[in-house]
């Protein structure tokens, strides 16, 4: 799911669009002739009034009025049943007007409205004035709220209305009418509070926090401001008071305001989240009443259960309905909004309205159809759709009476609908709806049927609306392409030269009008294969994992667990565990499964929950995201028949079917084996821990694990999008009963006979072996040589979990420790030294965008394969980014496998469907999917430094972005503090590169640092963090150490050595018999040569005549060349002469 929009500017012009006033009623005085007025109105307090065809806000005239002096008005009658009109206040809440008011001075202006009934304020009326104030010589809408006069005010009677302005000028009114609209609680902008200073439209909790209005450059939904509010602290927030006023003891009050409950059914606001977490977060919503919901500990406080996504606008929604029924909705004090996390928001909208649409689209081969439950004061709906946004640009596709319209489309577009009433003689001004939510529509994909389930063919579902389809051939899944065949639905054979062995293909389906003219078209499917019946498996090479048998391109499988389809966790599902908290026979898939079998005689109620929790549309969400692997945990009882043979495949099978058509790879887990592998629920068996026991019933269920794994290699070896075997997840167990690993009832020796029963039926899938999760993961597998196992993977599992002095998990860890946790895991791996490829099967970043983002940047640098835990989650569990998609629309009890009739679980069980019950986590899969696409800013990899005392270190940092969108560079100290703490700064070029510079000082000899660096592309939010160590050493210079520094030479062969100094990068040495011969060349008349970096050199032919001989020790040091001179004295050996007729002896 791609970023929704980016630009302030963008989201204020939608709002024209998307906030256009509702209003319904009748209309009181339009000044259009032969409207029935009998008079129009009349002067009051020395001013003129008139009729005006020069200006005028709607039709051809206005009313105008002129006044020289001050309080300037004029009375206005109904146009129809004058001076005895009924308002229909169980219909309307207010009187709307337009004016343009140019007074005589430059100023915008609020309007004195007194409006008199034919009863106890028929002489002397009630006068209010306008909250809001008119924009100086611009039409502007004003109102009075029926609830801004007293109780004994007669609406269903009213007399007349007169209008003062207190400036001198010209003033034009028109439109004046009865409506009924939203209740504005609050729009944040100077206009509509005349008078009113920022401080008195809310307030912080906390010193430290900063609220106040939006700056320019700043996010505001509507108009030109919104409500800020920096939180420091967790648990922030702030109050909200009402722009509108309501009367209160004969005076008008911001602090007893009426939402209008008897029309209105929920209070909306428009939110913009910055928390500091960097994720979606749900919001409190604070109500304080004047009554018995007064004080901090009764006020009513509801958690809104859609999220606010980061980084963008979000509509949330509070239901009335939601709310204690004693709390006063026609008296509200303060309305207060509350965040968990730190951060910055932005709000604004604040309003109470009438009910909206909820469009449920449903989509199928046959097409997709936009529908909407029936509104019974609605006579037309009308439904847009948008193709590029979910802000529009908008456009009306349907507007009739029926509630289901049928959309033909076959790309992505998104839906909005409202209702409208008709216009009549008793209703002149039809009520309109808000706009419902924004839902988006995506047509199923044309995909072809995986060749290898097609028997090498190539064949597709048919899709509705389409006019032909387009197949295309290539040597790789990357083309390059060629097309080779378009038409209508068909099966393309092997002997008919359409489908060749090694090639891959793709298909469209486009729907055209006119001459070939494409109205509308899918995407490409994904790329799949035809291969041979023993060909076209992932294999590893080295530490890589490759397609087509390791002929094909590398690939780096990323994706997800759909954890809880095939073994169900009650802390993911909310079924059993602590959601039955008086029940201790459904903590764990063994307990629901035994539960059912008592009560309804089979466990096979569980197939109506696994049908409702992931069906089909499910795998083109994970296609849309671009995942390439699904990880799939399977209880063993899943695939048990009645007589306890594993022959249950169906769900399997159609999981890898689904998965097949979508160029998604399947790892198949066994996440709970006979005997529980651990004591832990997610075993299967909650502490059961039998697997390893070394016992009898120990062996048997060894045995049985290795029958099971047997059955499943038998059944899928044939079946190329089958990632492999992951033969055991999370092994807890096999520590508590053999630490060493090794004995029969070790798991290395489980491991290997699983293995070899594998490869004896299935040469070809890759095998996964896991680790025990703990400190020393890498200590817990052996090196893959020791038992000859190959084309294996090993798993890893990673979750930044804080323990107490028990081992008990506390909690979870803080950002900076999640950086050290994964640092030390990476740090302390062995992967070079067994050269097998690395999946991390389970991991999760947890409550924080910053341990998302460097786990999964330290992955891609890795090259290691991933998969997030988990697709699917309860909402209770904490954190909630436990899932890509959260249960938070169950809307009745939880299911209670112990107590609950048959029929009642079915109907619960039903309510585990993504679409319906489910709501996307939107910033978390933007992460993933940008990491899939690896669409993140790149930091360059650089390897350790060492920076040298009294020596200038700059260190160039390079970035990259695939996007080429611009990137920001910064650097901190690891521990978050600033560079110059140790002295050093960093300059970012604002070209994707940086400079790091320091130069250490003597203290710092030793000192081990981290730099913290960050690349960050503004425009999505997008970052990586790199960790550089760097290590201070002390300036060592270039010297000779042997012979010793000025001493004797006594050979003529004689080696000399010497110690490479800080920062030198080559090494030069002259020897000669006189100085001068070391200042030009050759540099030395004995010897001169290049050393590159040796530390020794030998020198013959040295005369030894008791004379000295002088040397030259070049350096080059960063980029400069130096000297250091020595001298020697040679030894003096007298020359011996040969005298051949002497005896020598």
């Amino acid at each position: 799911m791609k970023k929704l929009i980016n630009s302030f500017t963008i989201i204020q012009i939608c709002f024209l669009i998307l906030t256009m006033p509702s209003f319904a009623g009748i209309v009181y005085q339009d000044f259009e002739p032969s409207n029935g007025s009998g008079e129009y109105g009349w002067a009051i307090n020395g001013a003129v009034a008139s009729l005006s065809t020069s200006e005028f806000h709607s039709g051809y005239r206005s009313w105008k009025i002129e006044s020289e002096g001050e309080y300037g008005g004029s009375g206005i009658p109904s146009q129809v049943q004058t001076y005895n009109i009924n308002f229909e206040p169980s219909r309307h809440d207010r009187l709307s007007f337009w004016i343009k008011a140019v007074p005589d001075i430059n100023s915008n202006n609020d309007v004195r409205v007194r409006i008199f009934d034919n009863g106890l304020y028929k002489a002397e009326g009630y006068e209010v004035f306008t909250t809001r104030t008119s924009n100086y010589a611009e039409w502007t809408e004003m109102y009075v709220l029926f609830s801004q006069l007293p109780n004994n005010f007669d609406l269903t009677s009213i007399d007349k209305i007169t209008f003062v302005n207190a400036l001198p000028g010209t003033y034009y009114i028109d439109d004046i009418n009865v409506i009924s609209a939203d209740r504005v609680y609050q729009s944040f902008e100077p206009s509509t509070r005349s008078g009113s200073s920022v401080s008195e439209y809310g307030w912080k909790w906390n010193d430290n926090d900063e609220v106040g209005f939006s700056a320019s450059d700043e996010p505001a939904y509507e108009g030109e401001h919104s409500w800020k509010i920096v939180t420091k602290n967790y648990w922030g927030g702030t109050g909200i008071q009402s722009q509108e006023k309501k009367y209160h003891d004969g005076s008008q009050s911001f602090w007893n305001v009426d939402l209008n409950p008897s029309q209105n059914d929920r209070l909306t606001f428009w939110i913009y989240s910055l928390s500091d977490n960097g994720l979606d977060n749900s919001i409190a919503v604070q109500f304080y009443d004047n009554g018995g919901h007064s004080t901090d500990d009764t006020k009513a406080v509801v958690w809104t259960t859609k999220r606010a996504v980061y980084g963008n606008w979000t509509k949330l929604t509070v239901l009335f309905s939601d709310l204690p029924g004693t709390l006063n909705l026609e008296d509200i004090n303060k309305i207060q909004f509350q965040f968990y996390w730190p951060g910055t928001y932005y709000i604004d909208d604040i309003k109470a309205t009438k009910a909206v649409l909820v469009v449920r689209v449903d989509e199928n081969p046959s097409g997709v159809s936009a529908s909407w439950l029936d509104n019974v004061q609605a006579n037309k709906y009308e439904l847009q759709e948008s193709e590029a946004e979910p802000y529009g640009p908008w456009e009306t596709i349907y507007e009739d009476r029926a509630t289901i319209k049928y959309i033909k489309p076959l790309s992505n577009r998104w839906l909005r609908a409202r209702w409208k009433e008709e216009p009549n003689e008793s209703n002149p001004i039809p009520y309109v709806s808000e706009w419902s939510d924004v839902v988006k529509s995506i047509r199923p994909p044309a995909l072809l049927t995986n060749p290898r389930l097609a028997y090498g063919n190539l064949t597709w579902e048919i899709l509705g609306f389409v006019s032909d389809y387009i197949v295309q051939e290539g040597p790789s899944k990357n083309g390059p392409w060629t097309e080779i065949y378009r038409g209508g639905p068909t099966t393309l054979h092997a002997w008919d030269n359409y489908v060749h062995e090694g090639n891959w293909y793709r298909l469209k389906a486009r729907l055209l009008s006119g001459h070939d003219e494409v109205f509308d078209e899918t995407d490409w499917s994904p790329a799949l294969p035809v291969t041979g019946l023993e060909d076209g498996y992932l294999k590893v090479e080295g530490n890589k994992i490759v397609e087509m048998d390791g002929q094909g391109d590398e690939i780096i499988l990323k994706g997800v667990n759909l954890g809880n389809l095939l073994l169900i966790e009650p802390g993911f599902t909310g079924i059993g565990g602590d959601y039955t908290p008086g029940n201790d026979y459904d903590d764990d898939e063994y307990g629901i499964r035994s539960e059912l079998v008592n009560n309804f005689g089979s466990a096979e109620l569980l197939e109506d929950f696994r049908d409702a929790y992931i069906k089909e549309e499910d795998f083109d969400y994970l296609m849309r995201m671009g995942v390439t692997l699904v990880r799939l945990p399977i209880y063993y009882q899943a695939l048990q028949d009645e007589d306890g043979e594993f022959t249950r495949f169906e769900r399997v099978n159609w999981i890898i079917e689904q998965c097949a058509k979508r160029g998604i790879y399947v790892l198949l887990d066994l996440h709970g084996a006979p005997g529980a592998q651990s004591s832990e629920s997610h075993s299967g068996r909650l502490d059961y821990n039998k697997l390893f026991e070394d016992s009898v019933e120990g062996a048997a269920y060894r045995q049985e694990t290795i029958k099971f794994w047997r059955a499943v290699a038998r059944n899928y070896a044939f079946l190329t999008n089958i990632a492999g075997y992951d033969i055991l997840n999370e092994p807890f167990g096999a520590i508590d009963h053999d630490p060493s690993f090794t004995e029969p009832n070790g798991l290395w020796t489980l491991y290997n006979d699983i293995y070899n029963e594998i490869r004896a039926v299935d040469p070809y899938h890759i095998i996964v072996m896991e680790s025990v999760p703990s400190h020393y993961d890498w200590e817990t597998l052996p090196s893959p040589e020791r038992y000859g196992w190959e084309n294996v993977v090993y798993q890893l599992h990673y979750y930044g979990f804080a323990f107490d002095d028990q081992g008990q998990i506390s909690g979870i860890k803080d950002i900076a420790g999640h950086i050290d946790y994964i640092d030390d895991k990476l740090n302390n791996g062995k992967q070079d030294e067994y050269d097998v490829p690395v999946l991390v099967g389970e991991f999760n970043g947890f409550n924080q965008r910053a341990n998302w983002d460097y786990y999964l940047n330290a992955f891609r640098r890795l090259g290691w394969n991933w998969a997030m835990w988990t697709y699917k989650a309860h909402q209770t569990q904490y954190p909630t980014e436990w899932g890509l998609f959260m249960h938070e629309g169950y809307d009745e009890e939880r299911p209670k496998v112990s107590e609950d009739s048959e029929d009642d679980l079915m109907r619960k069980f039903g309510k585990y469907t993504t679409k319906q019950y489910y709501s996307a986590n939107v910033s978390l899969m933007d992460i993933l999917e940008d990491h899939i696409a690896e669409l993140h800013p790149s930091i360059e990899p650089m390897s350790e430094q060492t920076a040298y005392v009294g020596t200038l270190m700059q260190l160039v940092v390079n970035a990259s972005d695939k996007q080429g969108d611009a990137i920001t560079l910064s650097a901190l100290l690891k521990n978050g503090e600033a560079l110059n703490t140790i002295g050093a700064s960093f300059v970012d070029n604002g070209n994707g590169t940086g400079v790091l510079s320091w130069t250490p000082s003597a203290v710092q000899v030793g000192l081990e640092t981290e730099i913290a660096f960050k690349a960050v592309t503004a425009a999505d939010k997008l970052s990586d963090l790199y960790h550089l160590k760097i290590v201070v050493e002390a300036n060592l210079e270039t010297a000779m150490i042997s012979p010793d520094i000025n001493g004797v030479v006594s050979e003529s062969s004689e080696t000399f050595e010497w110690e490479i100094g800080t920062n030198v990068s080559e090494i030069q040495l002259g020897v000669a018999t006189d100085p001068a011969y070391l200042m030009k060349r050759p540099w030395g008349n004995l010897y001169f040569g290049s050393q590159g970096m040796n530390t020794s050199v030998t020198v013959n032919n040295i005369p030894l005549n008791g004379n000295n001989i002088y040397v030259r020790l070049w350096y080059l040091k960063q980029g400069s060349w130096k000297y250091v001179d020595y001298t020697y004295r040679t030894v003096n050996v007298p020359e011996v002469k040969y005298f051949p007729c002497l005896d020598q002896s």
